[in-house]
């Protein structure tokens, strides 16, 4: 799910914080060394942080989708597994 993200928005920064927005993710209150951070709310109760860096000379773009510990208390791995997926995908067609 987060290999697409990075291949798909590699060099295309703006268009993938536009795709955040268009989402309703919005920046969280926390300041994070990433080119882009992003927090989702797909349920209650279930936050997704989304941590994107661009390339640059030394490294390839990279994505990281994070959910909060506590959301194993409302859903599985692989329904953890399937909001993400879908994330992408939305991200990459939006």
């Amino acid at each position: 799910m987060e290999n697409p993200i990075a291949d798909c928005f590699s060099d295309r920064l703006n268009e993938l914080e536009s795709s955040c927005r268009s989402l309703s993710g919005t920046p969280p209150d926390i300041d994070l060394p990433y080119d882009l951070v992003m927090q989702f709310s797909p349920l209650p109760k279930v936050p997704i942080l989304m941590l994107f860096n661009d390339h640059d000379d030394e490294f390839p773009a990279r994505c990281s989708v994070l959910f909060e510990k506590s959301a194993e208390k409302y859903l599985d791995a692989e329904c953890l597994a399937i909001i993400g997926a879908l994330l992408s995908y939305r991200l990459r067609h939006s």
